[in-house]
């Protein structure tokens, strides 16, 4: 349900509901990362991401849009939202890494893109060195929806990286809030459970 991944699946393979979706189920319906986070993909994206490395967002849209059918998203009525950059991430960047991989799928599935369908009604503080309960924590409450977007419709909420679930876990919630149907969320990569 939560897209977490077992470097070392059990017995039978790695479809399975884990301990914390077993205890509390994430608002959104599913969460899929089309990749592990590790190795030269988790090194190009920090390049996109950190120097930042334009070059390489174009290289990770075709990526995420070329295994997009693996996902058997249901797109009809739906609108695929990116996660906001905050305002300091954006201004040292100069783009969205979501937004970059939101609008080519968005283009690929035929659906609707909402680039600005969620802000911050407050700003997160770093997540850097935290763990699972404090990342949580830290973001409670700071996703806006906006209703005109989102109300009636299915949402396909997008990220790079999938880390604990805390942000995605959170702008699910304000999408619900501003009357989303229903939430799917994909990331291009998600960081194995063994690594959290």
């Amino acid at each position: 349900m939560c897209g977490v991944v077992w470097l070392d699946p059990p017995p039978g393979g790695g479809k399975h509901l884990c301990g914390a979706c077993a205890r509390e189920p994430p608002p959104y319906r599913r969460a899929r990362g089309l990749y592990v986070y590790g190795g030269a993909l988790q090194d190009a994206i920090s390049a996109w991401k950190n120097r930042p490395e334009e070059s390489h967002g174009r290289l990770l849209g075709e990526l995420l849009g070329r295994d997009v059918d693996r996902l058997e998203l249901d797109v009809e009525r739906a609108v695929v939202v990116p996660i906001p950059s905050t305002p300091k991430a954006l201004a040292k960047r100069g783009f969205n890494p979501a937004a970059a991989l939101a609008r080519p799928l968005a283009k690929r599935i035929g659906a609707d893109y909402a680039a600005t369908a969620l802000d911050f009604k407050k700003l997160p503080t770093s997540s850097r060195g935290l763990g699972r309960k404090a990342r949580a924590e830290r973001m409670r409450g700071v996703f806006r929806g906006r209703r005109s977007r989102i109300a009636g419709r299915e949402v396909v909420l997008v990220d790079d990286v999938m880390t604990t679930g805390a942000t995605v876990r959170e702008a699910t919630r304000a999408c619900l809030r501003a009357g989303a149907l229903g939430v799917e969320v994909v990331v291009l990569a998600r960081v194995p459970s063994d690594s959290l």
